[in-house]
């Protein structure tokens, strides 16, 4: 009995639970290898059958939310990705690894995957060997898609010039989840041509999960630099979208923004609270995370 409808790519799809939404949702991004800033606003909004507004939606990572991110009476309904039933699936090609090098959470959700857990099964081996982790179903049904999708033959066709030069750049950087700014996904230029496609979950701090669609990427590039870089353009792209013709302050670990005054003014009416313009990045940034950690 189909009793809810999702929304994207501009039509409702009536699905029998939230868990299917979830699925559907999910398959219909990776099917298309869509990144978060591809979805419009509606995609993944939720109705009940026939119902004329939405009440809730998916998100990226497909857990399911009752109302508006930020507004009071938000609150997930949903906090698993349905589990699919498939074949086990075939080991992938890694990047050759070094005999000193780190098993990191990824290897592990790999190898469980490989070798036909379930998604309970590989959580409950990555806290085996993570117990810190805050890994959750939503990340191994990232990479199960992925390895469903990818195969040998389509991860020999990346470009093999290896990342020497000292100039590396970011392109179409987004949050992988705008909602709760985690995450990030961006394209890495070498010397001003396309040389990887990167895609990092954000979730574990500096052990996340990230993938590079050039396997070559893994041995060539340096993760902690890439954050970096898209750490600094995503804080910049904020800082800019908060000081533009406004002044922005930081007052009881919350920002706030003033339109039609002068810093000046604002200062001398906040003199305990935190002016944000005219800081640089590095600053700001700071200013985000303790935000971040006051939420």
């Amino acid at each position: 009995m189909m009793i809810f409808e999702v929304k994207f790519g501009g039509t409702r799809h009536p699905v029998s639970s939230l868990a299917e939404a979830s699925k559907l949702f999910r398959a219909w991004i990776d099917a298309n290898d869509f990144g978060g800033s591809d979805l419009k606003k509606s995609d993944g909004w939720l109705y009940k059958i026939g119902g004329r507004t939405h009440f809730g939606y998916v998100s990226y990572n497909g857990r399911t939310w009752r109302g508006t991110y930020g507004e009071e009476g938000h609150e997930e309904i949903f906090d698993t990705v349905i589990q699919t039933i498939e074949p086990p699936t075939p080991p992938q090609i890694e990047a050759p690894k070094s005999a000193t090098s780190k098993r990191t959470i990824a290897d592990v959700i790999r190898e469980g995957i490989s070798t036909g857990l379930d998604n309970g099964a590989v959580l409950a081996e990555v806290k085996k060997h993570f117990p810190q982790s805050n890994t959750s179903a939503a990340c191994v049904s990232y990479y199960r898609s992925k390895m469903k999708k990818s195969s040998p033959a389509k991860a020999l066709k990346a470009p093999t010039k290896p990342a020497t030069a000292s100039k590396v750049e970011l392109k179409t950087v987004d949050y992988l989840v705008k909602e709760w700014r985690q995450g990030f996904t961006a394209k890495v230029y070498v010397d001003g041509k396309l040389y990887s496609g990167v895609i990092d979950m954000g979730d574990d701090g500096d052990n996340s999960h990230f993938e590079f669609s050039n396997l070559e990427a893994y041995k060539t590039l340096n993760i902690a630099e890439i954050r970096e870089l898209a750490a600094d353009i995503l804080a910049k792209r904020e800082y800019d979208r908060l000081t533009k013709g406004k002044v922005c302050l930081m007052k009881d670990s919350k920002l706030y923004t003033v339109k039609g005054a002068t810093v000046e003014l604002v200062r001398k009416k906040n003199p305990t609270a935190t002016i944000i313009n005219g800081m640089t990045v590095a600053q700001f940034r700071e200013v985000l995370a303790a935000v971040e950690a006051a939420q």
